[in-house]
């Protein structure tokens, strides 16, 4: 999970961002999907990857780092936090 924060009026810049490197991030190794949540009110925005194993998340660290660092500063956004959890619940549909 990847915390931004910065100017709202930058999201859709951050999004663009996003959307660029989405087929750079699929590709990296035990990938298994991802959603963006953004709190346009409170200039926060936060990124949940999915991974098949906790090593292959933690094996995403550099590239991520560079995706995260290059998108953050394409749009004016700070990374305030980031950090691995596992998925202990899924209720519903996820994917």
């Amino acid at each position: 999970m990847s915390t931004y924060r910065g100017p709202t009026k930058r999201f859709d810049e951050l999004l663009h961002g996003l959307h660029r490197i989405a087929a750079e991030v699929q590709q990296l190794k035990g990938f298994q999907g991802a959603y963006v949540l953004a709190g346009r009110s409170s200039g926060k925005l936060v990124t949940l990857t999915f991974w098949d194993t906790p090593e292959n998340a933690r094996a995403s660290g550099e590239d991520g780092d560079k995706i995260r660092t290059q998108i953050a500063m394409e749009s004016g956004q700070s990374i305030e936090d980031v950090e691995i959890y596992e998925v202990w619940l899924r209720l519903g549909s996820v994917f």
